[in-house]
């Protein structure tokens, strides 16, 4: 076995070097990771009528049009790394910091995305329902399942032909900035409870995150820069079109116009 490692740490190359290492040694699912896998499975599947395979759960996180820092972020709530809830119940004098200090509940990603009542999840939600509505009718009644596989989820018209760029509208970055409200609130003094942002504020942040993803999108139909993995310039305008802001005045491909 060393002798065929060798040769191929010698002759193949790092990505098969490594394949070979990872089925030696087989990682094993955690408890946590199945459950939140089984519900987005049954989410998705009730939503769509599509059930993912285990190998499109990361694929789909891996997208180039999700940021970075979103994907690492899906990723975590999948597996349950977030040192938050019960986490905090197993260890001596922290576990207060099991409870939410809002609701004075089990904390929990779950609660975080859809109960709690602390400022900016209602307003957040409500935002990207508004955005959603602009185009579409038939918002989803989101449950946790189906905020985890908000990328997997595939629209179809009434004809069953598939519409792509209505999944690419779908909310993954409102998630995200719903968690980092609350990484903001969870590390803040009660006694600057006045400093936690206004409507205005989680307004204008949720704008901004939008407008980023708008930006990514534009950038990634570059085909000179990223070559087959390119975004198609149709899908992009048909995503973004009907909600931009004086539309009537762009031309009618505005993807490389800057000021929209």
């Amino acid at each position: 076995m060393f002798t065929l490692l060798g040769i191929l740490l010698a002759t193949g190359t790092q990505h098969s070097f490594t394949k070979i290492i990872m089925s030696l040694h087989p990682r094993l699912i955690r408890k946590s990771t199945n459950i939140n896998l089984d519900r987005i499975r049954c989410s998705v599947a009730e939503y769509c009528d599509f059930c993912p395979r285990m190998k499109l759960f990361g694929k789909s996180i891996r997208a180039a049009t999700v940021q970075r820092l979103t994907r690492n972020f899906f990723w975590k709530c999948i597996h349950n790394t977030f040192r938050i809830g019960d986490y905090w119940t197993n260890i001596n004098t922290m576990e207060v910091r099991a409870l939410c200090p809002v609701c004075a509940v089990a904390d929990s990603m779950e609660h975080i995305a859809q109960d709690c009542y602390a400022p900016g999840q209602k307003q957040i939600w409500s935002l990207a329902r508004q955005l959603w509505e602009k185009k579409y009718k038939d918002w989803p009644r989101l449950n946790w399942g189906l905020v985890l596989g908000c990328n997997l989820v595939k629209f179809k018209s009434p004809r069953g032909k598939l519409i792509p760029e209505k999944g690419c509208l779908f909310p993954s970055v409102s998630f995200h900035l719903i968690w980092r409200l609350y990484c903001l609130r969870r590390y803040t003094n009660n006694d600057e409870i006045e400093k936690w942002p206004t409507e205005t504020q989680i307004h204008n942040q949720w704008i901004s995150v939008v407008n980023q993803a708008l930006r990514r999108d534009c950038i990634l139909t570059d085909s000179c820069r990223f070559g087959v993995s390119a975004r198609q310039k149709e899908l992009v305008l048909r995503t973004w079109s009907g909600i931009l802001m004086n539309e009537n005045s762009l031309l009618d491909n505005w993807l490389y116009t800057s000021g929209f």
